[in-house]
């Protein structure tokens, strides 16, 4: 995996650590009783960033980017697994009704990357901003160096992607 280390310019420990501080992050948000731990979900995401990112990993943006995209993979893999042993994963919680205890359920986890995949067909920016600033944990102004666009352009994106997705959430 030096290749990752050299392509990314940081060391193996850095980037480890940088997943790491997203896999917190996120799991900062989740609910009481999460059955999958921060450490595994950092090594299943450098695992599929080393075997899918190829060389198209060459900035911080970049790694970012595809960190924040493997970790809602890794997440959304587990939430699935587990749905799959306890009922019909059809059943679906909408996001706003969040449990008292805060974060996301499966359902509503499972919910969120099925709205995403949608949005991302019509509008793939949006659904890179909500990715990168949900799952990635990334600044605006990061976000805007990725994709090339400004700061106001990220926050447009991120408004009108919200209101998408509560929208959509309102017919599930």
């Amino acid at each position: 995996m030096a290749g990752l280390d050299d392509r990314v310019g940081a060391s193996r420990d850095e980037l480890l650590a940088e997943l790491r501080c997203m896999a917190v992050a996120q799991f900062s948000s989740e609910h009481a009783g999460h059955t999958l731990q921060p450490t595994a979900v950092v090594h299943e995401a450098w695992l599929r960033i080393a075997a899918q990112a190829g060389g198209s990993l060459d900035t911080e943006a970049a790694f970012r980017q595809w960190a924040g995209r493997i970790v809602r993979q890794v997440l959304v893999d587990h939430a699935r697994k587990r749905l799959a042993a306890k009922r019909d994963v059809r059943r679906r919680a909408p996001l706003f009704d969040t449990p008292s205890d805060g974060g996301m359920t499966p359902e509503q986890l499972l919910t969120l990357s099925d709205l995403l995949d949608r949005l991302a067909v019509g509008q793939p920016r949006m659904a890179a901003v909500v990715e990168m600033r949900y799952f990635g944990g990334m600044k605006d102004a990061d976000i805007a160096l990725r994709l090339g666009v400004t700061d106001r352009t990220v926050r447009t994106d991120w408004h009108a992607a919200r209101a998408w997705l509560f929208g959509q959430l309102r017919e599930v």
